[in-house]
């Protein structure tokens, strides 16, 4: 089973009906705006989900392959923890 992610304690997010997101990270002061597949998968991720259901998550909503999708949602992955808005479960 893949480990799952989580939205870190002090990030807000903001969601808008096109599909960006735009997150506040109250601990760093800073802000980051999302598009759309960004936005779909840090919405599948950040309750908790795992990088497989992401993926889903990615495809259901756009015309993307599988490989392009894992692809996409490992890339946001690592930028997503290297940033700290995101964070692994254990």
């Amino acid at each position: 089973m893949t480990p799952g992610f989580r939205g870190a304690e002090d990030v807000i997010a903001t969601h808008f009906a096109e599909g960006g997101v735009v997150l506040v990270h109250l601990g760093q002061n800073r802000y980051f705006s999302l598009n759309n597949s960004a936005g779909v998968l840090w919405q599948a991720l950040s309750p908790g989900a795992g990088e497989g259901e992401a993926v889903a998550a990615l495809r259901s909503r756009f015309r993307v392959d599988e490989a392009r999708a894992v692809e996409s949602c490992r890339r946001f992955v690592q930028y997503a923890l290297a940033l700290g808005i995101l964070v692994q479960e254990p």
